[in-house]
């Protein structure tokens, strides 16, 4: 009996110090498990505040301000704070009109130890786009771009001196451009297709002949100056003034005393007589130029147009996010 005493006495202890080890083994394996998923929490979050980052910077887009941007130059906009991470947002202009877009946010993770500072730790998320300036512009910003053949008089004026002192935009640009579907999409107006531009038309019009007096107006009924027309089918514009972008689908005439400044877009062939245009004429098909026509770029109306009816849009390809 004494025997048995003395062996059951270290086997009590063996099984007492395995079971103790056990324990500990759970404790530490599920303090580890709620640590991990603590973490996992935070990179949750973390990376939910980049996509509101970079959504927020799209929504909040100061036009002004980043067309004023240096090529190559840094600006660090506001925070950004969520429920449990905040984030940083850095944008940096590559060209003319892409940003490079960078967020960083930081979600403080806690450990669960005994020590407040030890157990806040940071889970970090980076992520970079690509933002493009979408506008309704020139191939080259110039004042008259075609696809077709010009046959011009011998007085008739296509010039890229500005007609805006001091000009918004200095850079020299060629008056006339010549381009094909493969640079220039047909259905594309710079930056944007034909049907986003004609889905913001202030009126949409199907007459051979449109009188400019009754439609930009100051009257009730009238067209807002600097809004956009479309134009379904050919037309002859012959009488009164316009601002704004005028879009023709179709063969377009004008006659004088007919004025436009702003940008015309049309998908036909243009016939201009003595008529004074300022800003930028666009065709798809050829254009004939009578003597006594002027068209003279004005790049304030330009940005002005482009500031109005232009978007900023993330460009899908390019990009990069940082993995956990």
């Amino acid at each position: 009996m004494r025997r048995r005493r003395g062996i059951a006495l270290p086997i009590a202890l063996l099984v007492l110090a395995v079971s103790s080890a056990l324990l500990a083994a759970a404790w530490w394996t599920s303090l580890h498990a709620m640590d991990a998923a603590r973490r996992t929490q935070g990179v949750h979050a973390s990376a939910a505040l980049v996509d509101l980052a970079i959504s927020r910077t799209l929504a909040e887009w100061d036009t002004t301000a980043r067309l004023a941007d240096a090529v190559r130059g840094t600006v660090e906009l506001g925070p950004v704070a969520g429920s449990s991470a905040s984030a940083r947002r850095w944008i940096t202009r590559a060209s003319a009109t892409t940003w490079w877009l960078t967020v960083e946010a930081v979600a403080l993770v806690d450990s669960g130890g005994s020590n407040a500072r030890a157990r806040s730790t940071a889970a970090r998320r980076r992520a970079a786009r690509i933002i493009e300036w979408r506008a309704p512009t020139s191939a080259g910003d110039s004042p008259l771009t075609v696809r077709g053949q010009v046959t011009s008089a011998a007085d008739a004026l296509v010039t890229a001196t500005d007609a805006d002192v001091p000009a918004c935009d200095s850079r020299p640009v060629k008056p006339i451009t010549a381009t094909d579907t493969a640079s220039s999409p047909p259905d594309s107006v710079g930056g944007l297709s034909w049907p986003e531009l004609a889905a913001r038309a202030g009126a949409s019009f199907e007459a051979p002949s449109l009188d400019g007096r009754t439609i930009w107006c100051l009257g009730q009924g009238c067209v807002a100056p600097g809004s956009i027309v479309l134009v379904n089918g050919s037309t002859t514009m012959s009488e009164g003034s316009g601002t704004g972008i005028l879009m023709v689908n179709g063969d377009l005439r004008l006659r004088p005393p007919f004025a436009f400044n702003g940008m015309i877009v049309v998908r036909g062939s243009v016939e201009a007589g003595a008529v004074h245009l300022k800003g930028a004429l666009v065709a798809s098909g050829p254009i004939n130029l009578m003597s006594g026509f002027e068209l003279q770029r004005s790049s304030c109306t330009l940005l002005a147009l482009s500031r109005q009816f232009g978007r900023v849009a993330p460009v899908s390809r390019w990009g990069w996010i940082e993995l956990p």
